[in-house]
């Protein structure tokens, strides 16, 4: 296969040779580098780009850059900051150097370097609060099966007190219950530090999640006005870690969840986690995603500047990387805005929260990926969905050490340690 690792936008992005900063970009004034050692940057067109939550608004292109080598130019884009003004939501502004001609290797057209400026940040806790308006409607609830209902929906809570079914207009949405989740099918580097001296302890820390063994010690659902709420918590007893649940089901079918954890008081030298968030599974039938963040490829917190924000467009059989040597955490995308699952009618859900967040969706559980699993699948080759889509939605997931290729650890602000962490976000049901 001819297909780029997924590393291979890092790269590309960090080698780039042209380079665009803020200088009064709210005014349409950037300042261009061109970091070449012995040429000019004649044979680029400045191609530029201004999206208002991922839509499109502006656009305009600049044909002249006569920079020599390490030299630093101001360009005037041709925008103003009333059209600045005039854009609502997050406003990025996007610049790409595209040849002109054909260059040995590379044709015309071909985008040599790009970089992307923020003019207004996301709100993303602003934007979580909308979702959360009230709504009117009426909710009936059955407390001796666990199962909530409004006009087309209904949400049931399992024996174990996880959200185990969701049909909306009769048809099932989740396939397998959903569920906390701390751990991720180790990479190469994270399977790596196992043997890395004084390191080796963050590998113990990470492998105590994997099947760490856990018992509900409360389930409480109550009906409040217009809306349900909610509460499983569980006792991770090896640690003594607590984690809390929280849902409230509004009549329009939207689910909020607050997942809470309080680490333990076992004196047990555990310093970070892999993730922190929740899985859960949709039958295979839902196979396109949309999401608005850091895309084209996969991408993770210490390995993004390679994917524009942007809105894409996937389908989840494209998710999982088939050039890794062997199986492994793949196809994460991070920063985002929204993302949403869908089926080939539009039906499934839409994910929100009041920070930009992780999602991944697969086809393979992770027990064919997982290194340490006893059904793990040594060659991508041999991966076999089983009818499932399967689907984590993280606060965060550990870097991938990629400036290391056996033995590092993440950098400090790319960890997740083992502390307090509150995790908002919503499945809102699209598709009716």
């Amino acid at each position: 296969s001819r297909k780029p690792h997924p590393s291979a936008r890092e790269v590309w992005h960090q080698y780039q040779s042209v380079w665009t900063t803020d200088k009064d970009a709210e005014n349409g004034v950037v300042e261009v580098y061109n970091e070449y050692d012995f040429r000019d940057i004649e044979n680029y067109r400045l191609e530029w780009t201004i999206t208002a939550d991922g839509v499109k608004k502006l656009s305009g292109a600049v044909e002249e850059l006569n920079i020599p080598p390490h030299m630093r130019q101001y360009v005037e884009l041709g925008y103003t900051k009333s059209d600045i003004a005039a854009l609502e939501g997050e406003v990025i502004l996007t610049v790409r150097y595209i040849l002109k001609s054909n260059e040995a290797l590379l044709g015309s057209g071909h985008c040599a370097a790009y970089n992307q400026i923020v003019l207004r940040e996301y709100n993303a806790a602003e934007q979580f609060e909308k979702c959360k308006s009230a709504v009117s409607g009426s909710l009936t609830v059955d407390r001796d099966n666990r199962v909530v209902r409004g006009a087309d929906f209904e949400v049931k809570f399992s024996g174990k007190g996880a959200l185990d079914s969701y049909k909306l207009a009769g048809k099932e949405l989740i396939s397998k219950p959903l569920m906390p989740l701390f751990y991720r099918a180790m990479t190469e580097n994270d399977y790596g530090v196992r043997k890395n001296g004084t390191n080796s302890v963050y590998y113990h820390s990470w492998k105590t999640f994997r099947n760490i063994e856990w018992y509900m010690d409360l389930f409480m659902m109550e009906q409040k006005a217009d809306k349900v709420e909610v509460v499983s918590r569980y006792t991770y007893g090896e640690i003594g870690m607590a984690v809390t649940v929280a849902y409230t089901i509004d009549a329009e079918g939207r689910v909020a969840i607050k997942e809470s954890m309080t680490p333990g008081r076992a004196k047990l030298d555990i310093r970070a986690m892999l993730r922190y968030g929740v899985e859960l599974a949709m039958p295979d039938s839902f196979c396109n995603i949309e999401f608005y963040g850091a895309g084209g490829t996969e991408s993770y917190a210490d390995r993004k500047s390679g994917t524009p924000i942007g809105v894409y467009q996937q389908s989840v059989s494209d998710q999982f990387c088939m050039t890794y040597s062997r199986p492994q955490e793949s196809g994460a995308h991070c920063d985002l805005r929204y993302w949403t699952i869908t089926d080939g009618t539009g039906c499934g859900f839409k994910v929100v929260s009041n920070i930009l967040f992780s999602a991944t969706a697969i086809p393979y559980p992770m027990e064919q990926i997982d290194v340490l699993s006893e059904s793990y699948r040594k060659y991508p080759q041999l991966l076999e969905g089983d009818g499932n889509t399967y689907i984590n939605i993280d606060m965060a997931q550990s870097g991938l050490v990629c400036r290391n290729s056996w033995g590092a650890i993440p950098m400090e602000q790319y960890r997740i340690p083992y502390q307090a962490h509150e995790f908002e976000f919503m499945l809102i049901p699209v598709g009716r």
